[in-house]
């Protein structure tokens, strides 16, 4: 803060946060017409065209404690930010698609606990292109379970109110492995998500709002669901419910809630 509280030092900061964004954004759209064969490839759901993601490799190329920096730094963040912008911006980025899978793992936890999810800027505000936080949909089970875990615990009710791209990233990629991911990929995760929404939304009316979201969620650039596609998506979260009678009527409430 004793940088951006300066107003010249602050205007090189934002600069330096602008170019840092296009160069992120140059690498991706560069990525995206690589054939590689590594363990760092993924697929696009629009096309399933093989691109390098996790390229920001925090942890494996410049310390394996990184994620004691993202504590400290979170730490201050909650402690004095107040919200700032440009410092939300520059600790939001830890969250972007492209950077390694333990270091997001670790970012999340450390803005989860420390209940600042909230205090993200907006997805259109971050460094860097939306969709660089949004695609390829997240597959790595310990970052989807972080995801349900804030939203069940509440960490994310004020992110939701508040515009914060924390909500954006976990209705986007929850919403997006139960429903459009291939459905006979991680069954078990899928259910065992949907399962853990559905006993919190049992327990809390007040996520109902939260609920709709997530069973109505497209991308922005997509048209809106038709009925034929949200019978689909009811579907599957019956068939997540293995029988179960108690979260099988919560799905039906959902249902009754909709309108379409």
């Amino acid at each position: 803060m004793a940088v951006l509280e300066d107003e010249k030092t602050r205007d090189v900061y934002e600069s330096l946060q602008e170019l840092y964004g296009q160069l992120l954004d140059e690498k991706r759209s560069k990525g995206r017409h690589e054939t590689t064969s590594n363990m760092s490839t993924s697929l696009t759901p629009e096309s399933g065209e093989k691109y390098n993601v996790e390229f920001l490799r925090f942890q494996s190329e410049i310390h394996e404690t990184y994620s004691t920096f993202i504590d400290t730094l979170v730490e201050q963040y909650a402690a004095v930010s107040f919200g700032d912008l440009t410092y939300g911006r520059q600790v939001a980025v830890y969250l972007h698609r492209c950077v390694e899978a333990p270091v997001r793992l670790a970012a999340w936890n450390a803005l989860s606990n420390s209940r600042v999810l909230e205090l993200l800027p907006p997805l259109q505000k971050c460094m860097g292109e939306a969709e660089g936080y949004l695609e390829p949909v997240e597959e790595n089970e310990a970052i989807l379970e972080a995801y349900s875990k804030s939203w069940v615990s509440g960490a994310l009710d004020k992110a939701t109110t508040r515009g914060s791209v924390a909500f954006a990233l976990a209705l986007h990629h929850l919403s997006s492995f139960v429903f459009i991911s291939n459905k006979s990929d991680k069954p078990l995760l899928r259910n065992k998500l949907v399962k853990s929404l559905l006993r919190d939304y049992s327990r809390k009316k007040k996520h109902e709002g939260m609920m709709m979201q997530f069973i109505e969620y497209t991308k922005p650039s997509n048209v809106p669901l038709q009925r034929s596609n949200m019978e689909e998506r009811l579907e599957r979260l019956r068939e997540a419910c293995e029988g179960n009678p108690s979260l099988l009527s919560e799905v039906e409430k959902l249902k009754s809630c909709l309108k379409y």
